[in-house]
This record gives structure tokens, sequence and C-alpha cells, in this order.
């Protein structure tokens, strides 16, 4: 598959509805996420994937890296 043709369609998004917003993944959003993540240390539950306080740059890289790439959905934060 031709990336630059893929990427060229994925654009950032901001979807908002009545009590949501979805709204494109930043590095900037690191402290955000940690603070939202270590309310009951989410990263710790079996059933879920949350990055952890020592793992976040890497999560954020590779998902900002996966979606420069066209390899993967476009990373939004769920915003209430």
């Amino acid at each position: 598959m031709d990336h630059y043709l893929v990427s060229f369609w994925i654009k950032d998004c901001h979807l908002r509805g009545q009590s949501v917003e979805l709204i494109p993944l930043f590095a900037e959003h690191k402290d955000a996420l940690i603070e939202a993540a270590s309310d009951g240390e989410l990263w710790k539950l079996w059933y879920t994937s949350v990055p952890s306080p020592q793992n976040i740059d890497d999560y954020i890289e590779s998902a900002l890296s996966n979606k420069a790439k066209a390899m993967a959905i476009i990373p939004l934060l769920y915003v209430t």
C-alpha cells in the first residue's frame, strides 16, 4: 500500500457530542493522561491497556509514529 496516498486522506479530527469529545492525541497531552490513569492506577488492571507513567512516552511516540506512517487509526483522546 502506498502510505503517501493513505496519509493524504487521514486527517486529524475533533468530534464533539453532548457529553463527550474525541480529540487528536498530541505529545502535550502526556501530563493529563498520566493524571487520568493515576486515578486507580489503571495500568495495573488486567482487562485494559493503559500506559503507566513509566511507559507513557513510548506509548505516545508509537501512536504518533504509526499515525504519521498511516499504519494505524488516528489516536484520539476521550474527554468529558
